[in-house]
């Protein structure tokens, strides 16, 4: 039928036959584009969001975790000051045990010599007063003045009120050195009571420190792993981000042709393609024209 049309008209016709095609293939081509990106689009924009939430949330157990870590830096130098106090403490407490021990030793030591020179001393009071009561009876059982015995009475009467006196002093002595030996002792148990309590104080802390201690390294450990998280999801989400937008670009570029193709489309029945608009509907009307002429 072609070759009762000129040249011209089968220019056009093939022309228009292959623009209708080209068109066709277009619109077909631009739907499938758009429905092979914008699906996979709406999904990453979904794991961006969802990224973003997720970065949000570790950012504000960073922030957490940051806080209970300098509360407890404050702690461990709070427990470490008082470590230091409770140790110079213990070592006062321990040179204070330590000199009244020294001290309560030399004490003892001087108690029990002086208990040893008191019982001498109280024995040699005896034998004097016995002597005294001897020579004493001899004076009174002599028949003549005897000189010589009357002044070895009064020498050995002498002997015995120094003796006696000494002993008295050194019996005040050991009641003294007897109540400082009490005192002393009841200091060096105070001492040592609170010695131990200030031990076992100085011991439960450097427990307590070592504790808080691991929890704070356990929670660095914790910080840099969220700040690698962090990190790794801010990458992730830069490349959604960038991927994002180079699938826009591309969707809006596609929408051109869909909103060019759209509003040829207007034109067009429902029921009718594009291929059957620009190709079966000039056929239609040139065959009509042909058959039957005007």
């Amino acid at each position: 039928m072609l070759h009762i049309l000129s040249d011209q008209a089968q220019s056009f016709l093939t022309t228009y036959f292959f623009v209708g095609i080209g068109l066709t293939g277009v619109s077909f081509f631009s739907g499938w584009f758009k429905k092979s990106y914008d699906g996979p689009l709406k999904q990453a924009w979904g794991i961006a969001e969802r990224l973003k939430t997720e970065k949000q949330t570790l950012e504000a157990k960073v922030a957490q975790i940051r806080q209970e870590y300098q509360y407890q830096a404050q702690q461990i130098e709070q427990y470490k000051a008082q470590a230091e106090a409770y140790a110079a403490q213990v070592k006062t407490l321990e040179t204070r045990y330590l000199n009244l021990e020294t001290k309560y030793e030399h004490l003892a030591a001087d108690y029990q010599t002086l208990q040893e020179n008191y019982a001498a001393s109280q024995s040699h009071c005896q034998n004097l007063e016995f002597d005294l009561r001897d020579l004493s009876a001899k004076l009174e059982n002599a028949d003549y003045d005897n000189e010589q015995l009357r002044q070895a009475y009064q020498a050995q009467e002498q002997e015995f009120v120094a003796q006696t006196t000494a002993h008295q002093q050194l019996q005040e002595s050991y009641r003294l050195l007897e109540a400082e030996q009490v005192t002393l002792n009841a200091q060096w148990q105070s001492t040592k009571i609170e010695y131990e309590a200030l031990q076992a104080n100085y011991q439960e802390l450097q427990e307590t420190m070592t504790e808080i201690q691991g929890i704070y390294q356990q929670t660095r450990l914790e910080i840099t792993d969220l700040e690698k998280r962090v990190t790794k999801i801010l990458a992730d989400n830069d490349q959604l981000l960038a991927d994002n937008l180079w699938r826009e670009e591309r969707l809006r570029k596609l929408r051109f042709w869909e909103w060019l193709m759209g509003g040829c489309n207007n034109y067009v029945p429902r029921s009718k393609s594009l291929l059957t608009f620009y190709i079966g509907m000039p056929l239609q009307a040139w065959w009509s024209n042909l058959v039957n002429p005007a």
